[in-house]
């Protein structure tokens, strides 16, 4: 009898081995996968059609996996213009969508959630501007950042020593161009002017009208 409890205590013990073995392994095979489908990757396939309708899923999918073979990684979109995929990292990619459009994401991390990310859309070229958008992992919208362009001026020409009177930028409307930094959770604002004169031009050529922000796990400041 007591060969017997002993064997089936054996066997108890083995059993919740294998079980836990088993357990262990299963978690393993799921956590790959959860952080894979946060990844740049595979939020760049998930993009509704409507963001981009010049760009359908297909398009997207071809441009990531050129990259992923190491070839130029470039394809052309529904209206004949050709989308170049610029920079890609594990967090960060940069496309260029056509001349004087381009399109930043970057996953930043947040507190008690999943990541979310950050999307830039640039528009111009001489005087650029830019909306910035923050998304779920499903593409649902978390917010909308949108910065001050008089506030974010003041404080350049504060930071950078910039005499305001010669300038008299208070006659030009701004406009704000984000850059996002693939490297890091910052964000640098460049700020340019409208129908400047020459001398103002002049004056603003050796100063880099622009201000880095952070992000914070809420907003960028």
């Amino acid at each position: 009898m007591e060969n017997f409890f002993k064997m089936n205590k054996y066997n108890v013990k083995k059993k919740l081995f294998v079980v836990s073995a088993i357990c262990f392994v299963v978690c393993m095979a799921v956590l790959p996968q959860k952080a894979q489908a946060q990844s740049i990757l595979q939020f760049w396939k998930a993009m509704p059609d409507s963001i981009l309708p010049y760009l359908d899923s297909n398009k997207r999918a071809e441009l990531m996996d050129y990259a992923n073979m190491g070839v130029r990684a470039e394809v052309k979109n529904l209206l004949n213009e050709k989308v170049t995929l610029d920079t890609l990292t594990s967090d960060f990619t940069k496309i260029t969508l056509s001349e004087g459009h381009t399109m930043q994401i970057k996953r930043l991390p947040v507190e008690n959630e999943d990541s979310v990310f950050c999307v830039v859309r640039t528009f111009g070229t001489d005087n650029p501007e830019s909306t910035i958008n923050i998304y779920h992992a499903d593409w649902s919208k978390r917010s909308k950042i949108e910065f001050d362009p008089q506030q974010i001026t003041e404080q350049i020409v504060s930071k950078e020593n910039i005499n305001q009177e010669k300038m008299n930028l208070d006659k030009y409307v701004p406009v704000i161009a984000a850059y996002l930094d693939a490297h890091s959770d910052e964000m640098t604002l460049k700020v340019s002017y409208l129908l400047l004169s020459k001398e103002e031009k002049q004056l603003l050529k050796d100063k880099e009208m622009q201000l880095n922000v952070k992000w914070n796990g809420k907003i960028f400041n």
